[in-house]
């Protein structure tokens, strides 16, 4: 069995913090590590312990940082997929204020970006990506010195899809190799490859290009993929699957696990609770995996002198399901599993009071952008619509607090919005919700086909209309909804009224640009090599993306 503990990086230093009033560095280096399709509960300092390995630890470097920074309880994610909830970590801003929430989108021209802010301020801004909606072509890039893929280069994955294509032929002779369907294979096979060591390699290349006694303070942007499906951590460890579920002796592993797990046009369940509870196991293999390459990363911060004055941010885009509402991995639903993330913020040393907080407060991951701004002494963002969090550990609210505690002190806005726009050929999933402590609310929408107008769709099993409401003191799985008559129902309604109303002023006074200018070039410069070295050198580009979302108003609840 792997020893955890080796894995740890230095804490000389990190748990001490001064007791001296100071204000935050104004050159602090900042961190922000992004890891994608994680789970809050999936991590040791959110109380999670292996099923079938307890005396393992899954995330001994993340849970040494949360046990010396501040520790979001409440943090949601504006949406259950990567595109929009990176935009929101960026900009600050919430899906309706920053509209990338189909993937033809990019990031508006005119808003803000946190590493333009960083980079015009003297900071030596740098990223690493590791999926394919963090690409330049959503304008991730903006504000970076250097920003480079971590991803399978061209040849690479061309071979990888050649050796797939020859498979697949002979399971079903005739298919039809088109340009569309060639990149789709490659997102498959790049769902298999561990890409999370060329990431930390990659960042400590540019760390150690970019830090030192006479550099400007840096920022680095550090993208971890390997926790999404397909869950292989035998791919890198081969010792992990049996470390994590040691006594299982099924057939299921974590490979092509969306193919697998649901079958039928009604995408019914083909896997068994013995077999899922393995999947999971393999799942957190994945996340074992991305914490060792941030003992890396953490490691060399401590041993170059790094660490103590560097703002180190963790993060996640969303969740993942395993059928708690009957469906797997994410992009379907805003229920509680997809949308509650890890997030968890180690200030530079001199901040006071931040040793060991946790938070209890409904937060969202857009609040990191001028939360980060506020701790280097900076303005916040022109346009970033959520505010600074950093009141909330300097006021020492902690989750030992009680009654109700939605009062944030950040601004009007008291709970979290999200939404959901899946627009494609076999239909258009809309939907949004709203959660604070006490209660959480989900909306199913459909647009008229005429008008574009949205309204209400008709829940499937009561024939109502489908806004769900759920108390979460009694249901914090949000499994059993409210009868529309019980008087709780209106008290959410109109608490997500309140905010809804609140997020669409506040998108109202954005500037933003024509929806031409915010179009996503149709290709990633990735996909253009990879379709050249298959030889398809003209792929067709408009016939084969999505318009520009065109539902942006959302009825109000």
């Amino acid at each position: 069995m792997v020893d955890s503990r080796i894995l740890i990086f230095p804490l000389l230093g990190l748990i001490g913090c001064s007791q001296q009033e100071e204000p935050p560095l104004a050159k602090s280096n900042v961190v922000i590590i992004s890891i994608d399709s994680l789970r809050q509960d999936r991590l040791g300092c959110y109380g999670h312990q292996p099923e079938f390995a307890p005396d393992l630890q899954v995330s001994p470097n993340i849970d040494a940082v949360a046990a010396a920074g501040v520790v979001f309880e409440n943090a949601f994610s504006t949406s259950s997929w990567t595109l929009p909830s990176h935009a929101a970590l960026m900009t600050g801003m919430d899906d309706r204020g920053h509209g990338v929430e189909t993937a033809d989108r990019r990031i508006d021209p005119q808003h803000h970006v946190l590493a333009e802010t960083l980079q015009r301020n003297g900071w030596s801004t740098f990223g690493v990506y590791s999926g394919g909606f963090l690409d330049p072509r959503h304008g991730f890039d903006r504000g970076f010195k250097r920003y480079l893929s971590a991803m399978l280069d061209a040849n690479t994955s061309s071979e990888l899809v050649k050796s797939e294509q020859q498979r697949l032929d002979a399971l079903s002779p005739g298919i039809e190799w088109t340009s569309k369907r060639l990149a789709r294979l490659r997102k498959i096979v790049l769902r298999y490859d561990a890409s999370g060591e060329r990431v930390t390699d990659r960042a400590l290349e540019m760390l150690a290009e970019s830090s030192g006694p006479d550099q400007p303070p840096f920022f680095l942007f550090a993208h971890y993929f390997d926790v999404h499906h397909d869950y292989l951590p035998e791919l890198v460890d081969p010792q992990l699957a049996r470390d994590f579920d040691p006594d299982y002796q099924g057939q299921w592993d974590g490979r092509d696990w969306t193919e697998r797990a649901v079958l039928g046009a009604r995408r019914e369940r083909a896997v068994g609770e013995r077999d899922l509870a393995h999947i999971r196991a393999m799942y957190d293999g994945e996340i074992h995996l991305v914490d060792r390459q941030l003992g890396r990363l953490f490691g060399y911060l401590q041993e170059h002198d790094l660490w103590d004055n560097t703002v180190v941010v963790i993060v996640s885009d969303h969740g993942e399901e395993f059928f708690e509402h009957g469906g797997i991995t994410h992009a379907r639903t805003l229920h509680q599993e997809l949308l509650r993330i890890p997030m968890i913020i180690k200030p530079a040393s001199n901040v006071n009071g931040t040793g060991g907080v946790r938070v209890d407060n409904v937060v969202g991951i857009q609040n990191l952008a001028n939360t980060i701004l506020d701790l280097l002494g900076l303005e916040p963002l022109a346009d970033g619509t959520a505010g600074s969090l950093s009141a909330l550990w300097a006021q020492g609210i902690t989750s030992t607090a009680s009654g109700d505690t939605r009062s944030t002190g950040t601004g009007v806005a008291t709970g979290t919005i999200s939404r959901l726009q899946i627009i494609s050929r076999s239909g258009t999933n809309i939907r949004d919700a709203w959660r604070d402590q006490e209660f959480s609310v989900l909306r199913w929408l459909i647009p008229n086909q005429d008008s574009g107008e949205l309204h209400l769709a008709k829940h499937p099993i009561t024939g109502a209309d489908a806004t769900l409401v759920y108390d979460l003191r009694s249901d914090p799985g949000e499994n059993h909804p409210l009868p529309l008559a019980d008087t709780r129902v209106a008290i959410a309604l109109e608490r997500f009224r309140r905010d809804f109303d609140y997020n669409e002023a506040a998108a109202s006074q954005l500037t933003v640009s024509s929806a031409a200018e915010c179009r996503a070039p149709p290709h990633t410069a990735e996909e253009l090599a990879f379709l050249d070295a298959l030889g398809y050198t003209s792929p067709s580009s408009s016939s084969e993306e999505n318009d520009v979302a065109r539902w942006t108003v959302f009825p109000r609840p």
